[in-house]
């Protein structure tokens, strides 16, 4: 009489935090079971909805700490912000699901725009290196640190996001053109007749300014596929816009 031959196979599942901001343009419940649905196939799927940018940022750097393989971040391009400073400098993976207005960054790196697909296509990708600018905030005694992953406005673009903000219904129904609108109100507004108020750095050179833009990737846009390169070619670093009156 024969002996039963038992052949055991060990399957790893990749464990993904799903973080998910209801509060973005896109975002429904039916688009989220969807999603949820679709990385199951491949992961074990933790989904949480933070209460705010804080808790998206703890539970992100806890979740490097447990060994987690991808944190996803299902939004817009502010829960994307902070789920990242959370994972740089750890080995646990960004993931994007974009549900936002703009979707800077998924835009940026090429992913799929409908949720969906960028879920079945985060089923199937491996991971990537990516650019990020580190700035060091200091404010009295107080001083931060935070990671860019795509741009950063002093001044006048920081105001324009601030404006922009102001008027979620507008953000939400006319997206990118309600950004444009709110930068137009500003250079024929405050910043009409403004002077320079701040002053940037550049390799020793100082410039006195308005407003600086700092660009991370070569290609940058608030305006679907209209791309804004503010370099004449490719270049190996951030560019830098300062503009003043």
């Amino acid at each position: 009489m024969g002996h039963e031959q038992r052949v055991i196979y060990s399957v790893i599942v990749r464990r993904i935090l799903l973080v998910a901001n209801p509060a973005s343009s896109g975002f429904t419940g039916a688009l989220y079971r969807d999603v949820v649905k679709i990385l199951e196939n491949k992961f074990s799927v933790s989904p949480i909805w933070p209460i705010n940018a804080s808790e998206a940022k703890e539970r992100a750097i806890e979740a490097a700490a447990d060994g987690c393989d991808i944190v996803v971040a299902m939004g817009g391009d502010g829960v994307i912000h902070h789920i990242a400073n959370g994972l740089v400098g750890t080995q646990t993976a960004l993931g994007i699901i974009p549900s936002g207005t703009a979707n800077v960054l998924a835009r940026i790196h090429g992913l799929p725009r409908d949720p969906r697909a960028a879920a079945q296509a985060l089923s199937d990708a491996r991971p990537v290196s990516t650019r990020v600018v580190k700035i060091e905030i200091t404010n009295g005694q107080e001083s931060a640190t935070e990671y860019v992953t795509f741009s950063l406005g002093v001044g006048f673009d920081a105001d324009v996001v601030k404006v922009a903000e102001r008027s979620p219904h507008s953000k939400l129904n006319f997206g990118s053109l309600h950004f444009a609108k709110s930068a137009i109100s500003r250079v024929y507004g405050p910043y009409r007749d403004r002077d320079p108020d701040i002053d940037v750095e550049i390799d020793g050179t100082h410039f006195g300014t308005v407003g600086s833009f700092v660009q991370v990737h070569n290609l940058y846009t608030y305006f679907g596929r209209i791309a804004i390169r503010l370099a004449p070619s490719a270049l190996d670093g951030p560019v830098v816009l300062t503009a003043s009156r």
